[in-house]
């Protein structure tokens, strides 16, 4: 959800989205198509991938939704210490991005207004325009 609306507010940027225990192909849940639709992005195309030394490489930056998530990053991929941040520390904000999995619509909802405000703080940290 994350990096499909940051790539809805800025073109300028190169995303890609992995997770760490998913399976290549997979399409993003119905909850999650829904919720990001209403905020004005899309996730009908979106296929899962696992994180994995090539992304890691190619990254100037890795944001992740949790502090474990950098942990495991960071200990998995040593090479990624540095440049990996969760998204909400890397904005200046405390605490973690709220996993809505196996969760209803709503979590899902709320989950991704939480996401808009986080990456609305990037737009300004990393100064991008609107498109």
């Amino acid at each position: 959800m994350a990096a499909a609306l940051l790539r809805s507010r800025s073109s300028s940027l190169k995303i890609a989205s992995a997770g760490l225990a998913t399976e290549d192909g997979l399409p993003a849940s119905s909850f999650a198509q829904k919720a990001v639709l209403e905020l004005g992005a899309d996730l009908k195309e979106h296929r899962s991938q696992r994180i994995g030394e090539e992304l890691v490489a190619e990254a100037d930056l890795i944001l992740t939704m949790t502090g474990g998530h950098r942990q495991w990053l960071e200990a998995h991929f040593p090479q990624s210490r540095g440049r990996t941040f969760t998204l909400a520390e890397f904005v200046g904000q405390p605490g973690d991005v709220v996993d809505p999995f196996g969760g209803t619509q709503d979590v899902y909802r709320q989950t991704a207004s939480q996401l808009e405000g986080l990456i609305e703080k990037l737009k300004e940290k990393l100064e991008l325009k609107e498109e």
